[in-house]
């Protein structure tokens, strides 16, 4: 945590920082809102499919991956292959749906 002196007497003039507005810290609070639902529809997606919140995070990293380097899962043959591109990578790290 940065003092107030140090921010106002150094930072702010050479601007390193900024003062806090309403705007700033509304959209500090839109941003924890939404972490927090993101967060919360994880656990949701991780309990429906009887799976720990840790391997959800870890496909939905796998996945995003994927996706980043150009596979897609739009037919069944493109599926296929990337949910065993994804699994693969699960194994890998030793992520099952049992831990």
């Amino acid at each position: 945590e940065v003092s107030v002196g140090y921010a106002r007497n150094y930072l702010i003039p050479r601007g390193l920082a900024a003062e806090a507005t309403p705007d700033h810290i509304n959209a500090l609070k839109l941003k924890e809102k939404a972490k927090a639902a993101q967060a919360a529809k994880e656990k949701a997606q991780a309990e429906e499919y009887g799976h720990s919140l840790r391997r959800e995070f870890a496909f939905l990293v796998a996945h995003s991956a994927l996706h980043l380097i150009g596979y897609d899962h739009m037919t069944p043959e493109e599926e296929e292959v990337m949910t065993a591109k994804q699994e693969a990578v699960l194994t890998e790290l030793h992520i099952t749906r049992e831990n």
